[in-house]
């Protein structure tokens, strides 16, 4: 009798290793945003992944096109950057200035092998896809603005949709994305939680307004149009930064992006934390600056002085 072959349960070893996904990984399924526009993947880890290095890969995924290096820091490679978000367990891939050849198989991955690709770690597959711009409608593709305050984005479109109604909606996928408030076809201002819309159809353009705005507002948002058929909309990439960081922008706060998307125009709470730290610091810096100044030249003055003085009482004293 030959010894039972135990080789037999090699191929099924092999073709769980080909199983795409883990269920300690998640994220949207598909995304899609529009030529010229930007989109973002969040994807979901395990506690037991925090302190692994994460990354973004487009299938055969032979190589990572971009992986992050620290917690809370971006790293990016051309137009693709990643972010993780230890605190709350997620990590955040941006892909900007689309094309159509974006559009493909990609996997959020965690490195936790030495093979190269998705073979041993856990990934979850995310299809992309990318239609046509529409140039019925358009806005700025980002706009940044501070904890606590206030962004505006400013969307254009044609006249052949005046009187339509306008919406706002968050999410990176187009098809699912939530609508967060939406005009009612007028120009008056409506209104839903922090969030507000107004149409202006004698400039062809409406505004929305997140107030009292949160790091975790930090999402990719559009702008649309309802009609009969799909809806034409234009993706914008929305940015929330911590009121700390007005420590490292001090020196240039007018090369900040705007939040109505103008080149050159500073958002309100850009300006309203550049003039308390115009007040608090650089002022005070300034004048000590001046004393200090003052007081090295004092003594270079001092012998002058007496001088003047010795020579008056010479003077007196002579009959």
């Amino acid at each position: 009798m030959t010894p039972r072959d135990g080789r037999p349960w090699l191929p099924v070893a092999l073709l769980l290793l080909q199983v795409p996904g883990c269920w300690c990984l998640s994220g949207p399924t598909s995304v899609t945003g529009t030529v010229g526009g930007s989109l973002s993947v969040q994807c979901q880890y395990e506690e037991k992944f925090r302190e692994m290095v994460k990354y973004w890969c487009k299938s055969p995924c032979v190589w990572s096109t971009v992986k992050t290096k620290e917690a809370d820091i971006e790293e990016s490679n051309g137009r693709v950057s990643i972010r993780d978000h230890p605190a709350n367990l997620t990590f955040t891939v941006t892909l900007e200035n689309l094309t159509e050849g974006d559009a493909g198989t990609y996997w959020c991955g965690i490195v936790t092998s030495w093979l190269p690709g998705y073979f041993l770690d856990p990934t979850f597959l995310v299809v992309v896809s990318v239609t046509p711009g529409c140039f019925s409608i358009q806005g700025p593709r980002s706009v940044r603005g501070l904890e606590g305050g206030s962004v505006s984005v400013q969307c254009n479109y044609t006249a052949d949709w005046k009187t339509y109604e306008k919406w706002w909606c968050r999410g990176a996928d187009w098809t699912s994305c939530q609508i967060l408030v939406q005009t009612n076809g007028s120009e008056q201002v409506m209104k839903r939680d922090r969030v507000s819309i107004k149409d202006n159809q004698s400039h062809l353009l409406f505004t929305v307004t997140m107030e009292d705005v949160r790091q975790d507002d930090t999402d990719t948002y559009w702008c649309g149009i309802s009609r009969h058929g799909p809806d034409l909309g234009t993706s914008i990439k929305v940015t929330i930064d911590p009121v700390g960081m007005i420590l490292s922008t001090w020196v240039s706060p007018l090369s900040r992006t705007t939040t109505s998307g103008r080149a050159g125009a500073p958002s309100d709470s850009y300006i309203r934390h550049h003039y308390i730290l115009l007040v608090f610091l650089k002022v005070p810096i300034l004048l000590a600056l001046v004393g200090a100044v003052l007081w090295l030249k004092g003594p270079q003055q001092r012998p002058s002085i007496y001088m003047n003085l010795s020579s008056d009482l010479v003077r007196d004293t002579v009959p």
